[in-house]
């Protein structure tokens, strides 16, 4: 994805609580911009429903459109809900999986640590932040950040916290999103 260098701050106060994309809080409850004050007045259509649940998600996991759109693709492919593949897809990635264990305190910090090549895979360096895990996948860190890294409910630690392997793939029934996939498949489907 193209790196979004704007204020964060200003995302965050437009589509709510990302916990991934900053650990900054904001002072100011309006929303940014010049008619900030005005956006309580009025209601949004459903398309505008629509693409804000699609803008959370873009900035949540820090995918590009294009890239949502091929996951999109995949994720009509599966036999589950295509909103809880769509969820699946995007939580199975690498820089996800990461900020899953804790290791980083954002996304992007996941996002840089992968792309200097400080993490392998199965043995293997990976610099692909999108890189979908699967089960049994061994992930490895370099030894200064290992001590940083906490198991989660798909994920196991190996070695007394030296990695971790991807035991199941992400069940997204049991995860507490703040998001709304159906608006984000009915945004999807008009294309």
């Amino acid at each position: 994805m193209a790196r979004y260098l704007k204020s964060r701050i200003r995302i965050i106060r437009r589509l709510g609580v990302l916990p991934s994309l900053t650990v900054k809080v904001s002072q100011k409850k309006l929303s940014p911009g010049e008619h900030g004050k005005d956006m309580g007045r009025h209601k949004n259509s459903q398309y505008g429903t629509c693409l804000n649940e699609k803008q959370k998600v873009k900035f949540a996991y820090g995918v590009s459109g294009r890239q949502m759109l091929r996951y999109m693709v995949e994720a009509k492919r599966r036999t589950m809900a295509t909103g809880y593949a769509f969820l699946q897809l995007l939580e199975m990635r690498l820089d996800t999986v990461l900020y899953t264990l804790q290791c980083f305190p954002t996304l992007p910090a996941c996002r840089q640590c992968i792309n200097h090549g400080h993490v392998k895979v199965n043995d293997r360096r990976v610099n692909i932040p999108s890189y979908q895990c699967k089960p049994k996948d061994v992930i490895a860190l370099l030894p200064r950040f290992q001590k940083k890294l906490r198991g989660a409910h798909h994920l196991s630690l190996v070695n007394s916290g030296l990695g971790c392997t991807v035991v199941q793939n992400v069940n997204p029934y049991n995860l507490k999103r703040d998001l709304e996939l159906r608006h984000i498949v009915e945004f999807y489907s008009r294309k």
